[in-house]
């Protein structure tokens, strides 16, 4: 999901192709796009971070995605292990944005990253940690280098808050942020509670407006599957692809708050 909460990449699982589309959640549209197996990471509504996997005729490699044109373009993996780090500092003051994707990817990019791929770049930022910066975060604020969050695992949220800050959503539900009473239960999309597939369906985000909120389960839903004796955890036997759901704010609560 971007992070305005107006597009979403949805991919239909099949047997032998995959077929996916960005949905503009605003205006109901759908591009076709499908986006090659490996990681992608929305950074803005228009641009992915992709580490695409070899395999099936594919390059396999990082990439920053156009999503208005399609065009994937190839950056460059930065070795700064061997580097100066006030060469790495101006690098970064100098990209137009820096992306951190928790603590695993540093990503900076230009201001126009089509023209100019040589200034654009991605890092691991453990290389930043030692006795005086614990995170990455930490040695970015103290440099003044201004840098977006990304999460890593775009399901991996414990709860996010509604644009205009009167809600939170949680995996089980949604809050008024006021009182912390529940407002809406989620949907866990099986009559009972499994261990394979969990209890609730994971939380991806705010819709643009503040209508509600996305929920899916990123590693399917899990129809059939059998629990090992003596020994803690299950092994799913038949499992599907979920569903992308939207959890709507009762219309009584949103009209209270405006």
């Amino acid at each position: 999901m971007s992070p305005s909460g107006r597009f979403l990449y949805v991919e239909k699982r099949k047997t032998e192709n995959d077929a996916g589309y960005f949905w503009n959640l605003q205006t109901g549209e759908k591009y076709p796009y499908t986006i090659p197996d490996g990681r992608s990471y929305f950074l803005t509504d228009d641009l992915l971070f992709l580490r695409v996997d070899y395999g099936k005729g594919v390059e396999g490699g990082e990439y920053i995605l156009d999503r208005q044109t399609g065009t994937q373009y190839p950056i460059k993996h930065l070795d700064t292990y061997e580097m100066n780090t006030e060469v790495l500092i101006e690098k970064l003051l100098a990209s137009s944005s820096v992306f951190l994707i928790d603590e695993f990817w540093l990503i900076a990019i230009a201001e126009n990253f089509q023209s100019f791929p040589e200034m654009n770049f991605f890092t691991n930022p453990d290389v930043f940690t030692n006795e005086i910066y614990k995170t990455a975060e930490e040695f970015l604020q103290d440099k003044n280098i201004t840098y977006t969050q990304i999460p890593y695992l775009a399901f991996d949220i414990d709860e996010v808050k509604s644009p205009d800050g009167n809600f939170i959503a949680r995996g089980d539900g949604i809050y008024l942020a006021e009182t912390n009473q529940k407002i809406i239960e989620s949907y866990n999309g099986l009559e009972t509670y499994t261990p394979y597939s969990g209890k609730n369906f994971s939380v991806y985000g705010w819709a643009y407006d503040g209508s509600g909120v996305i929920y899916s389960k990123p590693f399917g839903l899990c129809l059939f599957e059998y629990e090992f004796l003596f020994m803690d955890g299950s092994e799913c036997v038949v499992n599907v692809h979920p569903p992308v759901l939207k959890l709507k704010v009762p219309q009584e609560y949103l009209n209270a708050n405006n």
